[in-house]
């Protein structure tokens, strides 16, 4: 678990060590859900299953953090000629969780994530996986507001 914690920091302050990531990273966007399902964020005005009270973003907000982790990765990892990225590109959506200390964050660490990832597969020369995952994470910002 130990390992998790470093990849986090990693992704956080340290990227030139995004590709000592761990098999283990594969459950950082689920860290991360559990992280804004249990923080003020979701747990303010509770009464989610009420009629008129159902707040959609909260929902979008998760579906997106998963999307944005796995489906993006994936996607990348089609155009790409390493294989062992994939748990760097997982890795890499660990500054989501900055998103916790409200929206400005949220899109402060949205932008540094797809930074990130840009930088993982300029620095492997996977220019295909730079440009359809660029356009694919925009098209998930876009879902998202």
């Amino acid at each position: 678990m130990s390992n998790i914690f470093l990849d986090f920091f990693n992704s956080l302050i340290n990227p030139k060590n995004i590709f000592n990531v761990t098999k283990k990273s594969f459950f950082i966007p689920f860290l991360i859900t559990l992280f804004y399902i249990f923080s003020p964020v979701f747990l303010r005005n509770m009464p989610l299953l009420e009629v008129g009270r159902f707040d959609v973003f909260k929902l979008k907000l998760l579906i997106f953090i998963l999307l944005f982790s796995y489906l993006s990765s994936g996607i990348r990892m089609l155009f790409c000629s390493d294989s062992n990225l994939l748990y760097a590109y997982i890795s890499s959506v660990s500054p989501i969780t900055l998103g916790l200390l409200g929206k400005p964050f949220l899109y402060f660490s949205v932008l540094w994530v797809i930074i990130l990832r840009f930088y993982i597969d300029l620095k492997k020369k996977n220019y295909y996986s730079v440009i359809i995952g660029i356009v694919f994470d925009f098209f998930l910002v876009w879902w998202l507001l």
